[in-house]
């Protein structure tokens, strides 16, 4: 608990790491499946900054759900460091921030945000939270959807940056980097153009792809690879879209978006009619 998800297979990506160090407040909000939680984990061990990852859930709904997870967690990540009583959160901040440095800062992650789009009083209180956090402390939200709120000081004093969906969208030397250097497959040189032409440079579909071409012989890659960038889709593919981004919606509408196929044939109108989703941002 209170830690960050295992990393496997990680392909260092320098612009999307300076982003992610830029300022005091960062916000990211992009599609399931593009690697945002991946990419703060990879920051966090690349510079081995000391941190608390905090995992929002459905019983987190009123603003003392999420002051007692905070402090559960960053009482049991600065151990050393415990709450004066009554707890209040600014005071720990105050003592806890000499411990830390402005080169290097303590972390406080909260992944799965989106949720908190549900409850206007979360996102009062973790507005409050970026006003009194130290100048030694970072904190990064991790959101599925845009987040429902405007941190107005952090934004008029410019320690705030956002990371949406196209700073995680791998490009074409990335994709290449990707295939060759992490997972050591030496394609012919034209093949990453139509992989990135048919995945968009979602890593999802990129990260199934290599999988299963792992475990193949040559000529069975090559089926493979010819399968795929025709019905650009993978069973493992359809699995994701099932069991993870489609699961709010029933199976009925999960079966027909399927045939439809997510991968590039269903129109934003589609999704939203069916989903009620916001279509653009789940298709893109």
């Amino acid at each position: 608990m209170f830690t960050s998800p295992r990393l496997q297979k990680i392909f260092h990506r320098v612009s999307l790491m300076s982003y992610l160090n830029e300022k005091k407040i960062t916000l990211i909000s992009a599609a399931p499946g593009c690697g945002k939680s991946t990419a703060v984990a990879h920051y966090l061990t690349l510079n081995n900054h000391s941190y608390c990852w905090l995992n929002l859930s459905d019983e987190i709904n009123q603003e003392k759900d999420l002051l007692s997870l905070i402090f559960k967690g960053l009482e049991t990540c600065i151990p050393e460091i415990r709450p004066r009583e009554p707890r209040d959160l600014a005071d720990y901040l105050q003592t806890a921030e000499k411990k830390f440095t402005r080169d290097n800062p303590f972390i406080l992650v909260m992944d799965n945000f989106h949720l908190a789009n549900r409850e206007p009083a979360l996102l009062e209180t973790t507005g409050y939270l970026t006003e009194i956090l130290p100048d030694t402390f970072r904190l990064f939200l991790i959101s599925r959807e845009e987040i429902q709120y405007s941190f107005r000081k952090a934004r008029a004093g410019k320690d705030l940056v956002e990371i949406g969906n196209s700073d995680f969208v791998f490009d074409l030397e990335e994709i290449r980097g990707l295939f060759q250097q992490v997972y050591k497959l030496n394609l012919e040189e034209g093949l990453y153009e139509r992989i990135l032409s048919v995945t968009g440079g979602w890593i999802t579909a990129i990260a199934f792809l290599m999988e299963r071409l792992l475990h193949l012989s040559e000529r069975e890659q090559k089926l493979l690879l010819e399968d795929f960038l025709e019905e650009k889709t993978l069973p493992e593919l359809d699995d994701y879209f099932t069991h993870d981004a489609l699961e709010e919606i029933s199976p009925e509408e999960v079966n027909l978006l399927i045939r439809l196929n997510a991968a590039g044939r269903i129109a934003p109108e589609l999704v939203e009619e069916f989903s009620h989703l916001d279509g653009k941002e789940f298709l893109y």
